[in-house]
């Protein structure tokens, strides 16, 4: 499934509301592109068929890795944010 008319649509949001944007559409998709498809795969659920890949559901570590990423990103736009989170 495509989510760049949602993630199009919060940046919206976010920019008429003047209001801090943590982009984890387009940070997830970095990652991804950097990763490359096989390492990427590697953050799927159990696959329902061989092969299946699964874009907007995560594993126990996949979920740790794009929690850091909002993290990261919570950090960066709202820097009095950082004192807590870990």
């Amino acid at each position: 499934m495509e989510l760049a008319p949602w993630a199009d649509a919060v940046r919206k949001v976010a920019k008429e509301k003047q209001v801090p944007l943590v982009d984890l559409n387009a940070r997830s998709a970095e990652l991804v592109n950097k990763l490359g498809e096989t390492k990427a795969s590697e953050f799927d659920p159990a696959p329902k068929e061989p092969g299946a890949t699964d874009r907007t559901h995560l594993n126990k570590r996949g979920a740790e890795v794009f929690a850091q990423i909002v993290a990261d990103e919570l950090k960066r736009v709202e820097p009095e944010l950082a004192k807590l989170l870990k």
